[in-house]
């Protein structure tokens, strides 16, 4: 919800983060729901856009590629192509620890 603060298990809204256990359809949901600025094009390190760098950081990390390699992927998409491909790389990441979690807990 805010581009230049990190994400918080203490923050009151639940969309402030995402949790490891959060299903695919919340974290599409929460991802969906990232505030973002209606400026053409993804750019990385403005500090006039936070949330750029911020959604790009968290798509190079859950993709495990360089942020100079993600940025030349996606600066000229928009936000509506490119926060499901953040979405889909983060609930591939997580995928393995819900997986887990339910072998445990059954």
């Amino acid at each position: 919800q805010d581009g230049t603060s990190k994400m918080s298990k203490s923050a009151p809204s639940e969309l402030s983060r995402i949790n490891l256990l959060d299903t695919p359809d919340v974290i599409r949901e929460k991802i969906k729901k990232c505030k973002t600025d209606s400026e053409l094009g993804i750019e990385y390190g403005n500090p006039a856009r936070p949330e750029a760098t911020n959604l790009l950081t968290i798509y190079s990390q859950a993709t495990g590629r360089p942020v100079e390699e993600v940025v030349n992927e996606v600066s000229e998409m928009s936000w509506g192509t490119f926060k499901p491909l953040v979405a889909d790389s983060l609930i591939e990441q997580l995928r393995p620890i819900r997986e887990r979690y339910d072998e445990v807990t059954k």
